[in-house]
């Protein structure tokens, strides 16, 4: 049977298709189905990045390329030996460079909620500093739209594809190619879940934001193996435990966004004040930073009710009884 006849798609919780695996299947053809689903929809989003104007497509690209690091990461071992590294630096630097612009997209959007909340007064004082981002904005859009043009990205996509072909007979795979997908997958699940209990339980009030972060990506790594493999357990088997996570990861997300805001507010006061022609509202300037540091505050709090459902006692004896060695 073939790899195709044996995969299934089914919409995901955004409403678009993802790959259900089938517990047949070796770990080395699971991962390259993954992966070339991945790769289509990297290829579905890249005109809609280029123009710029629905920040949905960076969004799906994004995630896309995250995920193929997450696999890479993981579950490279099911590849064919020697070619990982490359794909694992380059999807890095392009992860990377679609950065600035997704900051960017965030901030716009939420800068109004946090305008109406200061006094009326003040908020006009504000139209140069949104008007700064959206230009912020259109100068990284254009970075951007360097990067998908370069060569450096063709070459990447065009060999991604080729690695990701069928195989020649006789080729060198990694170790765990050739093993059941259900039993790899189970292990490496087992691994990211324990780390991000582990990481989980050493967050607190006075946690640094770099610990919260390194707790959002252990988060993202289990999630995207769930999501991918989680399937092969049964219908509905871990959509509660996914959930879960998810409100986790959004709160994760959320106060890892605050701080790049913070930061990114810091930079644009600090040029419009060397800019005559474009002072600095200081005042109002100072009072977003003040709304700013509040909301992560209330993100903090989130993070540690959210992680205590997670972890609850049904949780863990459900992750123990489906992915935990016997």
């Amino acid at each position: 049977m073939s790899i195709e006849s044996k995969t299934i798609m089914q919409p995901a919780e955004s409403g678009k298709r993802r790959p259900r695996l089938d517990a047949a299947l070796s770990t080395g053809e699971a991962v390259r189905v993954v992966l070339r689903w991945l790769l289509a929809t990297i290829r579905a989003n890249e005109s809609g990045v280029l123009v710029g104007e629905d920040p949905e497509h960076l969004h799906d690209f994004r995630v896309a390329v995250r995920r193929t690091r997450t696999l890479l990461g993981q579950l490279g071992g099911a590849l064919p030996e020697g070619g990982t590294s490359r794909f694992r630096k380059d999807f890095k630097w392009l992860g990377l460079r679609t950065g600035p612009v997704r900051d960017l997209d965030v901030w716009i959007e939420k800068l109004p909620r946090f305008i109406s909340s200061l006094p009326q007064q003040t908020r006009q004082d504000l139209e140069p500093f949104e008007s700064r981002l959206r230009r912020h904005r259109q100068r990284e859009c254009g970075e951007l739209a360097r990067v998908l043009r370069s060569t450096r990205y063709a070459e990447l996509i065009e060999d991604w594809a080729e690695f990701l072909s069928p195989p020649p007979a006789g080729g060198t795979f990694g170790s765990v190619a050739n093993r059941p997908i259900r039993q790899v997958a189970s292990k490496r699940i087992w691994r990211a879940y324990r780390k991000v209990v582990s990481q989980g339980r050493c967050v607190g009030t006075a946690s640094f934001p770099e610990e919260l972060h390194r707790l959002r990506i252990r988060c993202k790594k289990l999630r995207y193996l769930l999501e991918f493999f989680g399937g092969l357990y049964g219908p509905d088997a871990i959509e509660s435990s996914i959930a879960a996570l998810k409100m986790l990861q959004d709160h994760l997300g959320d106060f890892n966004d605050y701080s790049v805001q913070r930061e990114l507010l810091s930079e644009l006061a600090a040029e419009m004040k060397r800019e005559e022609a474009d002072p600095a509202p200081t005042a109002p300037l100072a009072l977003l930073e003040t709304a700013l540091e509040a909301a992560q505050e209330q993100e903090r709090k989130q993070i540690e009710s959210h992680f205590e459902r997670f972890e609850s006692a049904r949780n863990r004896d459900r992750f123990r009884e489906l992915f935990a060695p016997n």
